[in-house]
């Protein structure tokens, strides 16, 4: 599930369960991005998302990451979520409250 055509990319490793989120991660591609999530969702299985080489994000994103980690808990599906953050983006973090493994 690659999406080349869009300013961000999503792509899923069947073999390690692995999904990669890279790019533009702002409103602008959260329905996108929530479709993509939702048949992700619907496959019912453990996934570690790791997001890495952001351009742009903002707390609607990690919302929408943080539900579909809710989600699949609330469906006993263990998963994880891991942000690998510039310097300048894990400081950001720190001083909002966030954190970057969940």
């Amino acid at each position: 599930m690659d999406k080349q055509d869009k300013t961000y990319k999503l792509s899923y490793n069947e073999e390690s369960s692995e999904v990669f989120i890279s790019g533009d991660l702002s409103l602008n591609n959260a329905n996108s991005i929530k479709n993509d999530l939702v048949k992700l969702y619907k496959k019912g299985k453990p996934v570690s998302i790791i997001i890495s080489d952001i351009i742009v994000i903002d707390l609607g994103f990690i919302q929408l990451i943080r539900s579909f980690l809710f989600s699949m808990l609330e469906d006993g599906v263990k998963s994880s979520v891991k942000f690998n953050l510039s310097d300048e983006m894990s400081t950001l973090f720190k001083r909002s409250g966030l954190k970057t493994e969940y």
